[in-house]
């Protein structure tokens, strides 16, 4: 593959799409001769599994924020509703707030909101640029509260 980019500079923007480890290869393929992350846009379909060491480390984090008080402001609307153990968006449709999602694996950013309050920790966040990230938006399908404050606001 390394021969094909030999002239990677000559070109604007890099997309890439298919199998992850092969999009996980062009990309650090890419980032090797010199392209800007920005360049590279990579479409992903389907979310890899957690090891099982990040699958436990997030079942710790869901367990400590169980029953915990999220802000929720959807259609000009501010809920407070309790964290269900699982993700921020199960815990928004369980108290009845019709938030929108589709793959509920971090990939579509249909459930994308912005963290307007306290701190979140995401499984992935494929549908997330670096940019939104920075921004303060989250993925609320693989959000989990980290302590009391949390606010998401799927208007904004």
């Amino acid at each position: 593959m390394e021969h094909l980019v030999d002239e990677a500079e000559a070109v604007d923007e890099w997309f890439i799409c298919g199998p992850g480890p092969m999009m996980d290869a062009a990309e650090q393929v890419l980032l090797g001769k010199g392209v800007a992350k920005e360049r590279i846009h990579i479409e992903r379909f389907t979310a890899e599994r957690p090891s099982a060491g990040e699958a436990a480390q997030i079942a710790k984090v869901q367990q400590q924020a169980a029953g915990l008080q999220i802000a929720v402001t959807l259609d000009g609307r501010t809920r407070k509703i309790a964290f269900d153990g699982s993700n921020i968006l199960d815990s928004v449709r369980k108290a009845g707030m019709p938030a929108p999602f589709a793959c509920k694996a971090g990939v579509c950013a249909t459930c994308r909101a912005k963290l307007t309050g306290g701190k979140v920790e995401m499984a992935v966040q494929y549908g997330l640029t670096d940019e939104e990230v920075a921004e303060g938006y989250v993925l609320t399908c693989q959000s989990v509260p980290c302590g009391e404050g949390v606010a998401v606001d799927y208007d904004s």
